[in-house]
């Protein structure tokens, strides 16, 4: 069964999508539900969270990085509490710094390591892709 429209639908293809993002003073995640049927889509936001930036000043490539740790655990729960386990998610990001870091098998920093540990437990790196930013 897939979810659509507030109701459950078999008929038609769904992907989601969660958009991650970051700027000096917060971060935040949204994921959106795609459902194709014929020549109708429809996109539809599921849930959002923003969170303020740390006390302690931290990079812009690091709050895009945090950005996407609560898109991937957003998606995990919004997958988990739906029951939209088997449709596919589409992770965006116009970070290129954070998507190098979550493809990348480097000794990164603890703070690099640790979030992009978590992404990868919750996401597929192959998922992941680049939307261009300002």
């Amino acid at each position: 069964m897939k979810l659509t429209e507030g109701f459950l639908c078999d008929t038609c293809d769904q992907s989601l999508h969660v958009f991650c993002d970051a700027i000096a003073i917060l971060y935040a995640s949204a994921v959106f539900i795609r459902c194709e049927r014929d020549d109708d889509i429809s996109v539809q936001l599921l849930m959002a969270k923003s969170k303020i930036a740390p006390l302690k000043e931290i990079s812009i490539p690091r709050m895009k990085l945090l950005a996407c740790c609560i898109g991937v655990r957003l998606a995990h729960f919004v997958r988990k509490n739906l029951n939209i386990q088997n449709e596919h998610t589409w992770f965006w990001t116009d970070s290129t710094t954070a998507l190098q870091w979550i493809n990348r098998n480097e000794p990164w920093s603890v703070f690099v390591r640790n979030r992009v540990k978590e992404i990868r437990l919750l996401s597929l790196t192959e998922n992941w892709r680049h939307i261009p930013g300002q």
